[in-house]
């Protein structure tokens, strides 16, 4: 299991039916691993990740505790957005995702982010 550490930043487009593009500069962690610990990386709360994953195995199993709050957005192949998962607790508690999504984008959680409106994303 690889930890997070010095990775690049990344801009990031996201699309939206009827709300305007949000454009962010994450940190992006491309792995071949199927278990992750996201803390490990100290920045992810206030800036974001983009999780990019290459195995072949159907899921991949997050360690998200320390994360929080937070929004994990799962995308397909072809970038389209296919669901989300909130961590509202607190950052001390513990909090796990098994996903099958191979693009996760973790961003700070705020309350009027439209989850329902997004549609894909663009990588700049």
């Amino acid at each position: 299991m690889n930890q997070n550490t010095s990775l690049p930043i990344l801009s990031f487009t996201l699309c939206f039916r009827s709300n305007p593009d949000q454009v962010h500069e994450v940190h992006h962690w491309k792995s071949s691993d199927t278990t992750l610990v996201v803390k490990a990386h100290p920045d992810v709360p206030q800036i974001g990740l983009f999780i990019e994953l290459t195995h072949e195995q159907l899921n991949t199993q997050l360690d998200l505790g320390g994360i929080a709050p937070a929004v994990i957005l799962q995308f397909d192949d072809q970038r389209r957005f296919t669901g989300a998962s909130l961590s509202l607790g607190t950052s001390a508690g513990a909090f796990g995702l098994v996903t099958q999504s191979k693009q996760l984008l973790i961003l700070p959680f705020e309350e009027n982010f439209p989850i329902s409106q997004l549609t894909h994303f663009k990588l700049k």
